[in-house]
């Protein structure tokens, strides 16, 4: 149970044993009761006096914002990428990392991703922010040997997003990664295009990863849906 400073009450209960039987709830001043997870949250807490935190269950934190806030100003995040739409900032939780994706219009932003590294290690890079899209991979290392790896594209302000392994075991096909500084792209439905040792692949599904073009690529970009590019000198176009 929490009581903060403005008099708003929050708690949890539950049985962990028994899906469904949990909640988290609020009841503030002068509103009813809100019900804010089916879950049976633990260790809550409250950031910069109106954000409520709780454990979400499979090593995941859970957010309500009990008053608005302006998410330039949260004290835990810091600025992460950033272009004329977003804002992506970083924050840390006792072995986990929460990426938050911020609407420079309205000053209104959402969790986007979460990387969680305790007893593996679980490595988070941030490929850069088109439009309002974020890019990301996460790999994890195991103690003998390496681990489920995924990228990830997902809105900012949506919080709309495709996932593909580029490495989940042997058995797996294995898929190279964006390079930091080379061509990239992202369409206006998400799909993820970029050029890496002179082939041009793209995320078009989750776990689906195409091989689009070979050869010297430039001028990656999209247009709405399609997705444009040079090739040797030639022009292409695929949607």
């Amino acid at each position: 149970m929490l009581l903060t400073a403005t008099g708003d009450l929050a708690w949890t209960a539950g049985d962990y044993d028994e899906p469904g039987s949990g909640v988290v709830a609020v009841k503030q001043p002068g509103k009813p009761v809100r019900r804010l997870a089916n879950v049976t949250g633990s260790r809550l807490a409250l950031e910069d006096g109106r954000t409520l935190r709780w454990d979400d269950g499979d090593f995941l934190y859970a957010f309500a914002d009990l008053r608005p806030v302006d998410c330039r100003k949260r004290s835990r995040y810091k600025p992460w990428g950033r272009n004329e739409r977003v804002l992506i900032t970083l924050g840390y939780y006792y072995g986990s990392s929460v990426v938050r994706g911020c609407d420079l219009a309205t000053g209104r932003d959402r969790v986007i991703l979460q990387n969680y590294s305790d007893t593996s290690r679980s490595d988070l890079t941030f490929h850069g922010v088109i439009g309002e899209w974020a890019v990301f991979h996460q790999a994890e290392m195991w103690r003998d040997g390496p681990g489920p790896a995924a990228l990830t594209v997902v809105n900012a302000r949506t919080g709309k997003s495709l996932s593909g392994f580029t490495y989940n075991g042997e058995a797996w096909p294995r898929y190279p990664i964006p390079l930091n500084g080379a061509p990239i792209a992202v369409t206006r439905r998400g799909v993820l295009a970029y050029a890496r040792d002179n082939v041009l692949w793209a995320l078009v599904a989750r776990n689906r990863f195409v091989k689009l073009d070979e050869g010297v690529i430039t001028d990656l970009r999209a247009d709405g849906d399609a997705l444009v590019w040079t090739r040797d000198g030639v022009l292409n176009r695929w949607r």
